[in-house]
């Protein structure tokens, strides 16, 4: 190899080494973030998309009022990962058979393990994210599959029209799966039916215990002991959102935080540490596609902050601009699965996007991260039994509180998960508060799960 060449090669080697050092100047924030690099063409997202799909929660069965609800199970995600994509990409409707509540909660009898997905995470968004279909119109191919059902005989899917067998074979033998949980040891979960003779699949502590660990939500951008790393990080952030070197932006000084301009495209970075993107350059989305837009949205993300851990897609509405159609998409950030509701005045997500095909109008996001003590264990925390929670609180359910007993009141939540809140008015805004959510009649109420206390409502 003639010299030149070799140095011309060494220089190369350097500016690649030069680049990669520049770009982890924005990613330090965001200690647990996968850095996408600078360029999004060469940005492979498949791995941040499986991990954005997974499951909220994992129901184990093991036999008659023995079950169990893991939140942090990532390596039998993984291990689970090409059975439920085979689900999503063979299931189709002209297949299933419907089966009715009764027989799905006797099931719940046999050894088996239930995947629990977010309500937008269609066939289409699964298979499609993942690589396998970009056939957006196929509409017997997107059906919605809000839980998966395993067992060693047989696979159901469930959504919101009911349960169905499927004709997808299982190949997956989860006795293995099932005796490793065991081993490990697990708090017992009773559902609905056994609990109160209410014929739905839905779960609460047996012993009024579930291991809790401290989570906080904190900013680099709100460290008052150093100015100068602050506006490092906003110059950066600006120079990522504005696609422009930091001396061409014009910055400006707040009431509420600061504002860079470069044009048309605005970023405002507050006080509070909420960042806030808008794009009024001109555009056409003549037609919605959710494939490109989803694919644009988490791009978008990862390229501008990095996309944290634990993020996953909850909700996806259909917007329009004029003639230019498109989509709202939100996401939100979970700790170990446990979902992080924000509650706060400018934001009741962690992220929010308005986004039509290629192109993003608008970017809103909370720029916090979690953090845990390495140090310190899930701690077993006493709870209130539900039916306590419920009496205590009966006005908050019915007007009257005469025309509905408790029982009554259980047999119309829909849904209850564990939470954790976050609200940057509390004392200790750093610190995330556990919560108990409980879906009743088209509302979400939130309850301190020690004390049973109402904390709000959305």
């Amino acid at each position: 190899m003639k010299k030149k060449d070799i140095l011309l090669n060494i220089v190369l080697v350097l500016l690649v080494a030069l680049t990669i050092f520049q770009s982890s100047y924005l990613w330090f924030s965001f200690p647990k973030s996968k850095d996408s690099g600078l360029s999004e063409e060469i940005y492979n997202p498949e791995e941040l998309f499986i991990e954005i799909l997974k499951p909220k929660k994992l129901i184990v069965n093991f036999g008659e009022h023995r079950h169990t609800v893991l939140h942090n199970f990532d390596d039998i995600y993984r291990e689970y990962l090409d059975t439920i994509s085979m689900i999503y990409n063979e299931t189709k409707e002209e297949d299933l058979i419907s089966i009715t509540l009764d027989e799905y909660l006797e099931l719940q009898q046999q050894r088996s393990i239930v995947f629990e997905f977010n309500k937008v995470v269609t066939g289409n968004i699964f298979r499609n994210l993942l690589g396998f279909s970009n056939n957006e119109n196929n509409e017997t191919e997107n059906i919605p599959i809000e839980k998966v059902y395993i067992s060693n005989s047989e696979i159901i899917i469930g959504n919101n029209k009911g349960y169905f067998r499927t004709k997808v074979p299982n190949q997956k033998n989860i006795s293995n799966t099932l005796s490793y949980i065991e081993g490990e040891g697990y708090n017992n979960y009773n559902n609905f039916y056994e609990l109160y003779g209410i014929k739905k699949n839905l779960y609460y502590p047996q012993k009024n215990i579930i291991p809790i660990k401290d989570v906080y939500f904190s900013s680099s951008l709100l460290n008052e002991e150093d100015i100068r790393e602050q506006n490092k990080i906003k110059n950066t952030l600006a120079e990522r959102f504005l696609n422009q070197n930091i001396d061409y932006i014009r910055e400006t000084t707040q009431d509420n935080g600061t504002r860079f301009d470069y044009d048309g495209k605005v970023l405002t970075v507050t006080d509070n540490s909420i960042i806030i993107f808008q794009d009024s350059s001109n555009f056409e989305a003549i037609e919605r596609n959710l494939y490109i837009s989803l694919k644009r949205a988490i791009n978008f993300i990862a390229n501008k902050v990095g996309i944290p851990e634990d993020l996953y897609i909850s909700s996806v509405n259909p917007i329009k601009d004029g003639d230019n159609l498109g989509y709202k998409i939100t996401f939100n950030l979970t700790d170990n699965s446990v979902p992080i509701v924000v509650d706060d005045e400018e934001m009741q997500n962690y992220i929010e996007l308005e986004v039509y095909l290629d192109h993003v109008k608008s970017y809103r996001q909370v720029y916090r991260q979690t953090e845990t003590d390495p140090d310190i264990n899930y701690e077993n925390t006493r709870i209130l039994p539900l039916e306590t929670i419920v009496s205590n609180n009966k006005v908050l359910f019915v007007n009257d509180e005469s025309t509905k007993s408790t029982e009554d009141i259980i047999l119309n939540i829909s849904d209850i998960n564990l939470v954790y809140l976050y609200n940057s008015a509390s004392e200790d805004e750093n610190k995330l508060d556990i919560a108990m959510e409980i879906d009743y009649e088209k509302r979400t109420l939130f309850f301190s799960l020690e004390s049973g206390k109402f904390i709000m409502e959305r």
